[in-house]
């Protein structure tokens, strides 16, 4: 017997139908590009269900750009768990979430470069994604800083400027790569691995357990390693 659905679920399924239709067409024709009715047409509603569930195109627009980045963001959240657990995170681990969710994604780089242009041109849309970029190099910084502090390292960068180099270089590199395909693989372990050893000054007494893979604030993979 089919499940019967709760109208709460079926509207889940509504809006991540439209979400996924829409995510497509604002990748592929961009937002002024896209019309409503080929997102509605596309996700197998009316218009209208686009009206109800988002009340106009921007908020369509920003929903499917929220989605993505929350689940960036519980991605990259599991990751650097790790490094609370004892075992930090390699850099590996770190860029296979860059890789699945910005470098290896070429509809999310045009997304994403449609939402900086679209920012740009309206100020409040620009406060909101302010907002989220804010939030993130924040989870960043607190992140670097209880690394850090816990092999009692120096950062030669305050933390919260090194959270925003790297997510500013991030974007870098994910526009790069959509470009040249052919310098995807490893490009942002590398970069990652260049700011570790530059960003951080490690004092003697913590010599020995920067040495260590279950102390370093973010380790090198096991490639690296060998």
């Amino acid at each position: 017997m089919a499940e019967r659905l709760t109208r709460e679920r079926r509207r889940e399924l509504t809006r991540t139908a439209l979400l996924d239709a829409a995510a497509e067409a604002f990748s592929r024709r961009g937002f002024h590009g896209a019309s409503l009715d080929e997102i509605a047409e596309a996700a197998g509603f009316t218009r209208g269900a686009i009206t109800f569930n988002f009340g106009s195109k921007e908020e369509l627009f920003l929903a499917v750009i929220q989605r993505h980045n929350e689940n960036m963001m519980a991605a990259y959240a599991r990751v650097l768990a790790q490094g609370r657990t004892g075992d930090g995170p390699s850099l590996e681990d770190v860029s296979a979430v860059w890789s699945e969710f910005e470098g290896g994604d070429v509809n999310s780089t045009m997304l994403v470069l449609e939402l900086r242009l679209y920012a740009l041109r309206n100020p409040d849309v620009r406060a909101r994604l302010a907002a989220f970029e804010e939030e993130m190099e924040e989870t960043i910084a607190r992140f670097i800083t209880e690394q850090a502090a816990a092999v009692g390292s120096r950062l030669r960068v305050p933390p919260g400027e090194l959270a925003a180099i790297l997510g500013a270089a991030a974007y870098g590199l994910q526009q790069h790569v959509a470009v040249c395909p052919k310098d995807h693989d490893g490009l942002f372990e590398r970069f990652l691995e260049l700011v570790t050893e530059s960003a951080i000054d490690h004092d003697a007494a913590a010599s020995e357990a920067v040495r260590s893979p279950a102390s370093r604030p973010v380790r090198r993979s096991a490639s690296d390693a060998r």
